[in-house]
């Protein structure tokens, strides 16, 4: 797993290209508090729906793309305004091809 730490205020993103039909998966927790989390295509437009997940538990995800090109999973903290966030984080992609995960692990930016 990664780790981050996210200030006051700010957003971390990883940013992933993908191909048609790949598969993004993750897995995630924050220390503390709480963290906002989504993942856009390049347009922008929200492909998961942000939402705020408290610390405590371990977040699990996918999706799968429609589109080939880049998308960005964020960890959001832009709302709190004098905590930082710590998080721990993973990040993989299965090839359209393959049916079975093998982890491509890919480290933050």
């Amino acid at each position: 797993m990664n780790a981050m730490q996210i200030g006051a205020g700010n957003v971390y993103d990883v940013e992933v290209e993908l191909e048609s039909g790949s598969q993004l998966c993750w897995q995630f927790n924050v220390n503390s508090k709480d963290i906002g989390f989504s993942v856009c295509d390049h347009r922008q437009k929200e492909v998961v729906t942000g939402a705020r997940h408290n610390a405590g538990s371990v977040i699990e995800g996918s999706f799968v793309a429609s589109q080939a090109g880049k998308y960005k999973l964020k960890w959001d903290n832009s709302f709190s305004y004098m905590t930082s966030k710590q998080i721990s984080y993973s990040v993989f992609v299965v090839p359209p091809e393959q049916e079975n995960v093998d982890e491509a692990v890919i480290d933050g930016n």
